[in-house]
C-alpha cells in the first residue's frame, strides 16, 4: 500500500533525508552505507534505506533527525542542514 505523505502528515508519520552519498565515492568503495547505518542503529534511530547505481539515501523519522544528527557526527560524519527546511503548513489549492 502506497499512501501521500506530504505538509499534512504528522509529524510522527514525517520521514527525512540524512544521507545522499554522491556518484564520486566510486562503487569500489566498500562499507560507506554500513558506516552511516551503524551509528543510527546504535542510536536506536530507525532508518528506511534506498540505494540506487548512482546514489544511496537514508530516511529517518523526522522526529528523530536531532538524534541522527548527534549520532552521525559522533561518528565522524559532517552534517549539513538545508538552507530552506520544509513548511509543514497545508498547501494551498
Amino acid at each position: 500500500m502506497v499512501r501521500e505523505a506530504g505538509p499534512r502528515a504528522g509529524a510522527a508519520e514525517r520521514w527525512v533525508g540524512v544521507y545522499d552519498a554522491d556518484a564520486g565515492h566510486g562503487l569500489d568503495v566498500p562499507g560507506l552505507l554500513a558506516s552511516v547505518v551503524a551509528p543510527l542503529a546504535g542510536a536506536g534511530v530507525p532508518v528506511f534505506v534506498m540505494s540506487t547505481c548512482d546514489a544511496d539515501l537514508v530516511l529517518v523519522p523526522e522526529l528523530r533527525k536531532d538524534d541522527a544528527a548527534v549520532a552521525l557526527e559522533a561518528a565522524g560524519h559532517e552534517v549539513v542542514q538545508p538552507a530552506v527546511a520544509w513548511s509543514a503548513a497545508p498547501e494551498k489549492r
